[in-house]
């Protein structure tokens, strides 16, 4: 057992209140009954020293009230030899950068088998998260602020290739003492061939990584599109004008939805639509809103009233409307997330939102995610580090353990005052007696 507070067990020194209390506090005389005062002889009144207290019952009850207050204060807590109270609570970092889409030797995206392996860590932690994220070494510094928020072991948990340049030793400074770090490579072999907005084609290969360009024919979005059957041709004529802007991208990870005003099933999207909480969604909704063709076109639309969307705005028109919303989507709907229009399809507005949430949703390839190198296991293995158990704080801030002996003292002083009610009965039924004495 150990105490999370053992300084309070100064306050053990009150004890000698209620036995300085007992030993010296005035005590009720007890009557006593005589036929007559006469036969009584003159006494002189004498000093009388005391060596035993008073009340010796209700003397142990009120220390042991004391005691129990105290022990409760230092915040007992009883460790337990089961496996279950050394499971850590796990902040994950899931590395989603363009080089997570090379093949393992099993075959397999590198970013499938690392999200495989934080989704059975973080079934195995007593409580975590997954972060999703192609700057693991940023997001260091906030996985480790939310572990400081826990109690027990905590470990943070990065999962990546750990291709050169995705974290580096400056970035494990900001961690938190006690907090451990664990560092788990996804190995990968080779690049697919990736195809940028711009219509670059890469073809990594052993030697470096070749450079053409690509001419995009298809006349789709990398996105779904929700819209009134009048509205089709409408929609048809804005996806031709964005297909001539850029061609469409060949990887998109990510179904996000677009619902214009007046298809079906609009209005059951906005009641079951969910709040943005994942760090990709927060960084969708900010793209859209410094999108600058959908800012300058929002502000020359007229949104129809009312707009009865759920969600972040991400545009709003002169009149400070809602242009567009965007929102979680609900379990089940098939997408990951849902923008929701206010303006036509067909309208400028209209287009340059369609614009603005596919270029969000593209992953934009940075030439260093094409090379292989990576961070030397060496390096790896001096980042990690043991996890140390911390004692509860913040909201935990009372022990459970403690909790029991606070029960305990109220039950205590509960009983101190039965006893005291009953010996005030005691005294009250004397006079009575005696009075009835005399009378006899």
């Amino acid at each position: 057992m150990s105490w999370l507070n053992p300084i309070a067990f100064v306050g053990l020194l009150a004890l000698v209140v209620p036995i300085l209390a007992h030993l010296f506090g005035r005590r009720m005389a007890r009557r006593q009954v005589f036929p007559s005062l006469r036969l009584l002889r003159d006494a002189r009144p004498t000093p009388v020293t005391r060596s035993r207290p008073s009340d010796l019952l209700l003397l142990v009850l009120r220390c042991a009230i004391v005691a129990a207050a105290v022990a409760a204060l230092a915040q007992p807590r009883w460790s337990s030899s089961t496996p279950a109270a050394r499971v850590p609570v796990r902040a994950i970092l899931l590395d989603t950068s363009a080089s997570m889409d090379r093949l393992t030797s099993a075959g397999t995206p590198a970013r499938q088998s690392a999200t495989t392996l934080a989704r059975a860590l973080l079934d195995s932690a007593r409580e975590g998260m997954i972060v999703e994220t192609g700057r693991p070494g940023a997001d260091i510094a906030g996985a480790s602020s939310w572990l400081g928020g826990h109690s027990g072991l905590r470990e943070l948990v990065i999962v990546s290739d750990f291709q050169a340049g995705a974290v580096a030793d400056g970035d494990f400074a900001q961690v938190s003492a006690g907090i451990g770090t664990k560092l788990i490579r996804v190995a990968a072999e080779g690049l697919p061939v990736n195809v940028n907005p711009a219509g670059v084609r890469g073809d990594p290969d052993s030697a470096g990584t070749k450079a053409t360009w690509a001419v995009g024919n298809d006349t789709g979005l990398a996105l779904t599109v929700l819209v009134a059957d009048k509205d089709r041709d409408a929609a048809r004529a804005s996806i031709a004008a964005i297909r001539a802007i850029a061609p469409r991208p060949s990887r998109v990870s990510r179904r996000i939805a677009v619902a214009f005003p007046g298809h079906a099933a609009r209005d059951s999207m906005v009641k079951q639509a969910t709040r943005l909480d994942t760090a990709w969604q927060g960084d969708f909704m900010l793209s859209l809103r410094r999108n600058a063709l959908l800012a300058s076109s929002g502000e020359r639309a007229f949104a129809m009233p009312p707009c009865e969307s759920a969600g972040a705005p991400v545009a709003l028109d002169m009149w400070g409307q809602a242009v567009a919303t965007v929102a979680g989507a609900a379990s089940g709907s098939g997408y990951d997330a849902i923008v929701f229009a206010c303006v036509d399809v067909g309208t400028v507005a209209g287009t340059a939102l369609l614009h603005a949430a596919e270029s969000a949703i593209t992953p934009v390839v940075q030439w260093r995610e094409m090379e292989p190198t990576v961070v030397p296991d060496e390096l790896l293995q001096r980042w990690e580090r043991p996890a140390v158990e911390q004692a509860p704080h913040g909201e935990d801030d009372t022990s459970p353990d403690g909790r029991w002996l606070w029960l305990l003292a109220i039950a205590l002083l509960l009983l101190e005052e039965w006893l005291k009610r009953r010996d005030r009965s005691v005294s009250v039924l004397a006079p009575s007696e005696v009075k009835r004495e005399r009378v006899a």
